[in-house]
């Protein structure tokens, strides 16, 4: 995700202020208009709006296994992942191995961290 501009979001930033007015006209022009300003930069609420984070995975007993690495380094991105996929690499980071069917998802997930940038 390429990040809004400094100009932009002070744009942003004003427009929503608007969405307290107690008119409702203003409140719809103003969501139209915070939705064309990150439209207009290939961005959606998902991509500004970003959940907390979870906490830590905890330390795996397996020190070194490259599955734990990978997962950890993964878990570093969980804005780009989905909940599921956060949970996933939770969940392997714990494991001493995996089977070849989540070796399989582990790559398709950093595959997709490294095409986004994040990895």
């Amino acid at each position: 995700m390429t990040p809004l501009p400094p100009d932009a979001a002070a744009k942003l930033a004003k427009v929503c202020g608007l969405l307290g007015s107690d008119h409702d006209g203003e409140r719809s022009a103003a969501a139209h208009q915070a939705t064309r300003i990150l439209r207009s930069h290939g961005l959606t609420w998902a991509d500004v709006i970003a959940p907390a984070r979870p906490a830590a995975p905890p330390r795996s007993t397996t020190y070194g296994a490259p599955h734990v690495a990978a997962a950890t380094a993964a878990l570093r991105h969980v804005e780009r992942l989905t909940a599921w996929e956060a949970t996933f690499l939770r969940d392997i980071s714990r494991r001493s191995r995996l089977s070849p069917k989540q070796a399989a998802r582990l790559a398709q997930i950093v595959a997709k961290l490294r095409m986004a940038g994040a990895a």
